[in-house]
């Protein structure tokens, strides 16, 4: 609907099919191929026009990835939005019609609109785990709007990394403790791995993008020229600031953990000494001795709180430290550029 806005999403997907099929993709992955344990995204640009599509009509859409599953890569060649209800069914009864109608039905995934990048928490965590059980080779696509606003297409994919998925072998709950921290080497840099995507169309697209992207948008153009950082700026400041709090109440969590196992500990210890004691006397007098079990008493013991959120947390902060970082740039750019020209005045 806005076109200086489809002009951007088309130069983008053009710069990416102007590069060979064996190229790098727009968006570099900041995980090193070596440890990328999954293929790589093959996505139909179809597919890329229903998701922003589909993410600019409803900000928090999720939807199903179906395509092709190859030796060497995950092709994309169809989505669909998911209902807001009996979202199960509602995915087998179009898979069904696609398989009816001689279309690609492989269920590859799934993608998500998540603005500002927000999609780090234990629900995003537990709906990849659902895919990846059912399918190991299962990706989420994450789109924001927002990045996309300000002229920067920002679609990446994630799986959850295969140290986690051995870590949850067997389980049902994903509740994560500082033992299976250590023991697994998970980190919030390790929790998630991003795949490398390459953008496909057909020549018939390809065309059509270029007319889109070399047409006259008239004030779209101008809208490069905005100098203003506050808004974005400020927006993303908040969120990390948000999560800085939340990063403080899980730290206060751990806290009363550990305050409660010292006490109890404390407790015990007195309790024993004391005990045997008791036993001492006992045992001097002739009387029989008392059982030094200390089942029967009782203390308060608190559950450890999952390390899982905090790793998100951890994980949120550094995507949008990465986010500013990279805005920043940008901008600073810019700015140089109109001082410059202001100077040459």
């Amino acid at each position: 609907r806005n076109p200086g806005f489809i002009a951007c999403v088309a130069k983008a997907i053009m710069d990416r099919n102007s590069r060979p099929r064996g190229g790098a993709p727009y968006v570099k992955s900041t995980v090193p191929e070596a440890q990328l344990a999954t293929k790589e995204l093959h996505v139909d640009g179809l597919v890329v026009v229903k998701i922003v599509k589909n993410a600019h009509e409803n900000p928090d859409c999720t939807g199903t990835l179906v395509g092709l599953d190859h030796e060497d890569h995950l092709e994309v060649t169809n989505c669909f939005p998911l209902a807001s209800e009996r979202s199960d069914m509602y995915v087998h009864d179009m898979l069904k019609l696609l398989r009816e109608v001689k279309i690609d039905n492989y269920n590859l995934g799934w993608y998500m609109s998540s603005p500002l990048n927000t999609f780090y928490n234990e629900q995003f965590v537990q709906t990849m785990l659902t895919y990846q059980k059912e399918t190991a080779g299962s990706a989420a696509i994450v789109y924001d709007p927002v990045s996309a606003s300000l002229g920067t297409l920002y679609l990446k994919a994630f799986r959850l990394s295969d140290k986690f998925m051995q870590f949850m072998a067997g389980k049902k709950k994903t509740t994560l403790t500082a033992k299976d921290v250590a023991e697994f080497k998970l980190s919030h840099a390790n929790l998630l791995e991003e795949i490398p995507i390459k953008i496909h169309n057909t020549e018939l697209s390809k065309a059509l993008l270029l007319e889109l992207a070399e047409g006259d948008h008239g004030a779209s153009s101008f809208e490069k020229l905005d100098l203003s950082v506050n808004p974005f700026l400020e927006k993303q400041v908040e969120t990390v600031q948000v999560k800085l709090d939340g990063m403080i109440g899980e730290m206060a969590r751990m806290h009363d953990y550990l305050k409660n196992a010292q006490q109890n500990k404390q407790k015990r210890m007195k309790w024993l000494q004391e005990r045997k004691a008791t036993n001492r006397e006992r045992k001097k007098s002739g009387l029989e001795l008392l059982p030094e079990d200390d089942s029967a008493l009782d203390l308060k013991t608190q559950p450890e709180p999952s390390r899982l959120n905090a790793l998100l947390v951890t994980k949120q902060i550094s995507s949008y430290c990465d986010q500013i970082n990279s805005y920043m740039t940008n901008s600073k750019i810019k700015l140089d550029v109109a001082r410059t020209l202001q100077d040459s005045k």
